[in-house]
């Protein structure tokens, strides 16, 4: 079976998440990024995914978007037995104001660690697990 691997990122993959695909799959894959921007989750399928199962017989996505927009790629998805949706779940493990800082505490840990900056704050998350989707619910409230 042909399996395309299409991470969806501004962001390089972590090398444990690479680790993790090879493991998983055995190597018999192909592993496209993808980092333009994704105005919808209807456009993106159309003009990314449907092409790619041209070429492969399942398309792995792992998505670095708004979780509404994964929420709707995923309903997508359901639509065909093709396509898969795995999640990166992600823990901060901290918030600091200098990017030395951040850069220290990444380097404890390389292999799953990546830095965000925000306006007035930088977060590092460490990946803790990759999951397949299956599920996602917005309940929503009046205020």
């Amino acid at each position: 079976m042909k399996t395309c691997v299409l991470f969806v990122s501004r962001h390089t993959p972590l090398p444990y998440l690479i680790r993790f695909i090879d493991k998983r799959l055995g190597g018999n894959y192909k592993f496209v990024t993808y980092s333009s921007r994704v105005d919808t989750a209807e456009t993106f399928f159309r003009q990314i995914v449907k092409p790619l199962l041209n070429s492969f017989d399942k398309v792995i996505i792992i998505p670095i978007l708004p979780l509404t927009v994964i929420q709707r790629l995923l309903e997508i998805a359901k639509e065909t037995n093709r396509v898969e949706i795995w999640f990166q779940v992600m823990k901060e493990v901290a918030r600091v104001s200098s990017e030395q800082e951040a850069i220290r505490l990444v380097q404890e840990n390389p292999e799953k660690r990546v830095f965000q900056r925000y306006r007035d704050t930088i977060k590092v998350f460490e990946l803790v697990s990759i999951k397949r989707l299956r599920d996602i619910k917005i309940i929503l409230e009046d205020i």
